[in-house]
């Protein structure tokens, strides 16, 4: 039992550690929150629980799991899914809080990516998928079925949710000590000089 519990802690803290380092950046405003953490943790639980229900469906050991256990899986993931928007939300109003910050946030929103992969794909279908597996499926096999369907969904929506977060961060405005840097938006127009090469 103790080595369970020990597993879970440091499961638990290797998942908000990447979080924990991002919001350690204090050049990047959109990592600069103490939300991140926590987000990373929500995120790295959502998906740790659907990369477990899909291996076990692939591994063929989900079979012995009853109508009422799949349920409880379905329900189980539906209610951290919540979780995980509630965590988006306020990850999102934490960047808008800073310009930099609200730029940053405006990348994520604008993002194709984060819009129709995380926010849509990746957990609004889920969340709609589980809550019919848990309310309206009789069938074990295929509440099963759709169980499995919405965890390869969470996983593509995890990936992605980490993704638009790094990409909109390192694309903000840098601001340093009082200095402010913002990267060029087409630096394509730079020539280098005869003998040198061209800034990167």
């Amino acid at each position: 039992v103790a080595v369970v519990v020990l597993g879970m802690l440091f499961a638990l803290m290797t998942m908000a550690y990447t979080g924990a380092l991002l919001s350690s950046s204090k050049g990047l405003p959109l990592w600069r929150t103490s939300i991140l953490p926590v987000l990373f943790l929500v995120s790295g639980v959502v998906t740790g629980l659907a990369l477990v229900v899909l291996s076990s469906v692939v591994a063929g050991r989900a079979g012995d799991l009853g109508l009422h256990q799949v349920r409880m899986l379905a329900l189980g993931g539906a209610v951290a899914i919540v979780v995980e928007l509630l965590a988006i939300m306020s990850f999102m109003n934490s960047a808008y809080k800073s310009k930099d910050g609200r730029e940053a946030a405006s990348r994520i929103v604008g993002s194709a990516g984060f819009i129709w992969g995380d926010l849509i794909l990746g957990l609004t279908v889920p969340l709609v998928l589980l809550l019919a597996a848990y309310f309206g499926i009789a069938d074990k096999g295929t509440a099963l079925n759709v169980v499995s369907i919405a965890s390869l969904l969470i996983l593509i929506g995890g990936y992605l949710l980490r993704h638009s977060i790094l990409a909109a961060g390192m694309s903000a405005s840098l601001e340093t000590a009082g200095f402010k840097f913002r990267p060029i938006a087409n630096p394509d127009f730079l020539v280098s000089e005869p003998g040198r090469l061209p800034p990167s």
